[in-house]
């Protein structure tokens, strides 16, 4: 359960598993258990390129305390609604086919049993009957594809929404409670940490691979996604014999709850220290896609546009967590952008590094509460393509508008082969093509403040 921190109201107890970084400190002293070594793998296919899709937590949590008329009272008719919307909308023809449901669905179990029992109240036709009803439906008109369900359960002996309605964890219960969620159809199991018995590295890594082993023995596909909290998922340990996250899951979160552009900075700031480990198979998760129109937490549209870009570009999951029945078009326009969603499931896989600039540090003047000079405002991130082609991303988190540049030196941390004499400058945003650059390299954007980023397609062309 996460604590209320300062300056924060009630709704903070609804935060999602992921603590802040002071609760992680004090977790992390927690004494570690005898432990095996990680030398198994999750070989089952999946994760060429990351997730997509829509995540109930910061929509509504798959709760009911928004009261009768909350858009998610019926929970199961909202997500209903919120499934054939991602259809008809276009977004499952860009790829969002997966539909997750968080925590809030597991009322407790069975006492004779020890079996998960789902909330009825909440989802009438229980968890299968809702698993069936989303996988029933073609992604779009001819695809020959269906959409995917996911489920949610905690490592821990509680969950993380315990103060708001009994929820028991997985402890002790890993393979049982991973069958039973596989047997309702789930194909994508997000697994939490709240309520843990061992937060030290060997122990989590060994609590985690128990749910691990329990999908491998499955013998079906299911996406593995960790909700660890911690960097150290991302890189390999020897001195537990721990191979990195890609030998335990297909993605692992990295860092706290990105409810604003604060915290959202902070998650970037620990993805530019474990980009390195990313690739096809594992995705370090920086969150959720998290917009202006949430039941939990919020930011801007030009903020939640920003986080999109650069969650394109890193690249990470891109899972949708809001109310889509509400929200704007400009909302639908950011999500819906083919081109950055492009490079975001480009087949290379090559992770986004930072070349320009530190940590990132918001709010940055402009307002009150702005941290005082000298304050970081901005990035320039880089990474490589399939085909030869680069993209570039530039974050501005000043109070103002400012001009960011990549000069020479950011350009030979691209790699550039020195044969490309010209490159063609695409902005994906305007979709547009915005200059032709000869060498030596150098390249200005100009990027909105307050939280905002662009992004740029780079190809090699002959003059």
């Amino acid at each position: 359960m996460t604590p209320l921190l300062p300056g924060r109201g009630a709704t903070t107890l609804l935060l999602h598993g992921c603590q802040p970084p002071q609760y992680q400190r004090v977790l992390g002293v927690l004494a570690a258990i005898v432990f095996t070594p990680l030398a198994a793998s999750l070989p089952n296919g999946l994760a060429a390129t990351p997730a997509m899709g829509y995540s109930s937590w910061n929509d509504c949590g798959s709760m009911r305390n928004n009261g009768p008329n909350g858009w998610c009272w019926d929970t199961e008719a909202h997500i209903q609604n919120v499934t054939e919307y991602f259809i008809s909308s276009g977004l499952t023809k860009l790829g969002y086919v997966r539909i997750n449901i968080d925590e809030g669905w597991l009322k407790g179990r069975d006492n004779a049993t020890g079996n998960m029992m789902e909330d009825f109240g909440k989802f009438p036709s229980g968890m299968k009957g809702m698993g069936d009803w989303i996988k029933q439906h073609d992604t779009y008109a001819g695809s020959g594809e269906k959409m995917h369900y996911g489920l949610y359960s905690c490592r821990g002996t509680v969950q993380c929404g315990s103060k708001t309605y009994s929820a028991v964890g997985s402890y002790g219960h890993e393979a049982a409670d991973v069958d039973w969620m596989v047997a309702a159809g789930a194909d994508y199991l997000k697994i939490d940490s709240c309520g843990a018995t061992n937060y030290s590295h060997a122990g989590s890594f060994a609590q985690y691979a128990k749910f691990r082993d329990a999908m491998n023995a499955t013998g079906k596909q299911v996406w593995f996604s960790l909700c660890g909290w911690h960097h150290w998922y991302s890189n390999p340990d020897p001195s537990i014999g721990y191979k990195g996250g890609a030998s335990l899951g297909n993605s692992w979160r990295i860092a706290g709850d990105g409810q604003t552009w604060t915290d959202l900075t902070q998650c970037m700031n620990t993805q530019a220290e474990v980009a390195s480990f990313n690739g096809p198979g594992g995705w370090s998760d920086p969150d959720l896609l998290v917009g202006p129109e949430v039941y939990i937490g919020g930011q801007t549209d030009e903020q939640a546009r920003a986080q999109f870009t650069m969650w394109s570009l890193f690249p990470a999951n891109l899972l949708i967590s809001q109310n889509v029945l509400a929200w704007t078009p400009y909302a639908l326009e950011t999500y819906s952008n083919e081109e950055l969603v492009a490079i975001n499931q480009d087949p290379l896989g090559s992770p986004a590094k930072r070349i320009v600039g530190g940590d990132l540090e918001f709010p940055c003047g402009g307002g009150g509460g702005q941290i005082a000079a000298p304050c970081n405002s901005s990035n320039v991130w880089g990474r490589q393509l399939s085909g030869g082609k680069f993209a570039l991303g530039f974050v501005n988190n000043a109070g103002s508008a400012a001009k960011i540049t990549c000069d020479g030196s950011c350009f030979d941390a691209l790699n550039i082969s020195s044969s490309v004499a010209a490159l063609k400058v695409r902005d994906l945003w305007a979709h547009a093509d915005v200059a032709t650059l000869t060498r030596p390299f150098t390249f200005t954007a100009a990027v909105n403040g307050s939280g905002f980023a662009a992004a740029y397609k780079l190809t090699p062309s002959s003059l």
